[in-house]
């Protein structure tokens, strides 16, 4: 497989053209660096070439290329008009045809090839970048996270894309941007939870709910500008658990109030378990090396491959994850069964911190083995 690509343009505009915060030369490079592109060079037939904003967007595309001007090499030559899936690219390298077509256009060429033949693309696998409002779309399609539930991926995302792509028309706007805002909206839920009467229970949970979908905009920011980083995944990781941990205490002093003292010695016998199990988390995460908390998932889906085992492992990775927890619990506090949430909270943490204890020793033996799935999957984390 060759790893020379050649992205032309027949102007510097095409290539500088804005889509999801992004110019278009960047998201070609970024597809082109998945199949496999190394050696990477922006050709535009026009002067001058592309502005330094542009080419900030192409190196952090792909910041393992090298970024030269094209010396007739044997290539993959792709058009600059036309997005194409990182999977339809390496097909195409492996195939033996010379073209690659996509609505009776040829968008890619193998030069210096023996190659005969077209191949043609689904439309699932391309994008044309004057059609701005699909591109946007296909692009903020590309970021979504492979482990996403059920509640994120039918109500959460759509959502959440859609305000990601208006947020991406401001200049400047930046995935700690809305990590903020989440931040200020787990303040707002809290402030809530410590009112009085149940229609401030109500409004805390449709709250803890926003917080969860908003949380997904920052990630697809990141991704969708190529922003992602270990520096933003911690702090994006670290407003989780903070707001999840604030909606354990004010849900304790809410439950109290309501129902009497032993619910809230219920609630705080919680806090204490969802504490031991973050610090446990944490601590585990320093000693294998990894950002997130996502490798004890991945140990037990690892563990349980199929049959009810696995059944049981993906239920409560479902019911335990953020975006199906907090539509849950809002769904419960609206339905007047907030008892239901007190008592589900404490089960799962303890289960939780059990599971943590049993997987910790093997995850501790293999901690050389683990790799982050966002460094196998080649991207940033959310």
């Amino acid at each position: 497989m060759t790893a020379l690509f050649v992205l032309r343009f027949d102007r510097a505009e095409q290539a500088e053209r804005r889509i999801a915060g992004a110019a278009a030369a960047a998201h070609l490079t970024a597809q082109s660096c998945r199949a496999g592109a190394r050696d990477i060079r922006v050709v535009v037939s026009n002067c001058p070439g592309l502005s330094e904003e542009a080419w900030d967007d192409v190196r952090r595309a792909c910041p393992s290329a090298r970024f030269d001007g094209y010396d007739g090499a044997p290539a993959l030559c792709l058009s600059g008009r036309t997005i194409i899936a990182a999977d339809a690219l390496v097909r195409f390298l492996d195939s033996d045809a010379q073209t690659l077509a996509w609505r009776g256009e040829a968008v890619a060429v193998k030069t210096g090839s023996n190659g005969a033949g077209t191949e043609m693309l689904e439309d699932g696998e391309a994008v044309s970048c004057d059609d701005s409002d699909a591109a946007e779309r296909w692009v903020l399609k590309a970021t979504v996270k492979p482990g996403d539930g059920i509640v994120s991926r039918r109500l959460n995302r759509p959502v959440s894309q859609a305000i990601s792509r208006r947020l991406l028309h401001l200049d400047g706007i930046r995935p700690w941007h809305m990590t903020v805002v989440t931040a200020a909206i787990a303040v707002a839920m809290v402030a809530a939870l410590f009112g009085k009467g149940y229609g401030a229970l109500i409004l805390a949970g449709l709250l803890f709910h926003l917080a969860s979908v908003v949380d997904g905009v920052d990630g697809e920011i990141a991704r969708a500008t190529y922003r992602s980083s270990v520096r933003g995944a911690t702090l994006d990781t670290g407003v989780d658990m903070a707001t999840n941990l604030s909606f354990y205490l004010g849900f304790t002093v809410a439950m109290g109030h309501l129902y009497g003292p032993r619910l809230a010695a219920l609630g705080g016998g919680t806090l204490m378990l969802a504490l031991v199990g973050l610090g446990l988390m944490a601590w585990l995460a320093r000693r294998i090396g990894e950002p997130g908390f996502d490798f004890l998932k991945r140990f037990y889906t690892s563990r349980c491959p199929v049959g009810l085992p696995r059944v049981i492992i993906d239920s409560f990775i479902m019911i335990m994850s953020r975006d199906f927890f907090a539509f849950a619990w809002a769904a419960l506090i609206i339905v007047h069964l907030p008892l239901v949430i007190a008592y589900g909270l404490a089960f799962f943490s303890l289960l939780w911190v059990i599971l943590i204890l049993i997987a910790a020793p093997a995850l501790l033996r293999e901690r050389t083995r683990l790799q982050p799935a966002w460094l196998a999957l080649g991207r940033g984390p959310s």
